[in-house]
Parts: C-alpha cells; sequence; structure tokens
C-alpha cells in the first residue's frame, strides 16, 4: 500500500476486555491484564 495512513490504531483486548488506542510515534500502551500492547502502527497481542 502507497500513501497510506494510519487514521486511528486501536485494538480491543479479548482478554480483559480492554481497548488502547496508540495516538503517536513510539507511543506503546498495554492493556491492564498485561495480555496486549500497542505501539503506532503495530499491534502485539
Amino acid at each position: 500500500m502507497k500513501n497510506s495512513k494510519i487514521i486511528q490504531n486501536r485494538i480491543k483486548c479479548l482478554k480483559c476486555g480492554d481497548v488502547i488506542e496508540s495516538k503517536y510515534r513510539h507511543d506503546y500502551k498495554t492493556c491492564s491484564g498485561g495480555a496486549c500492547a500497542i505501539d503506532n502502527c503495530t499491534n502485539m497481542c
């Protein structure tokens, strides 16, 4: 995908139900249960 832009980058953890959102570059977030994390353009579940 050329010239693609992330408009919103958020995920919902299927274990604890938290919705976490990364808004900026290197804005690393984790859910309260520690099962999921997000860092601007990558999701780690």
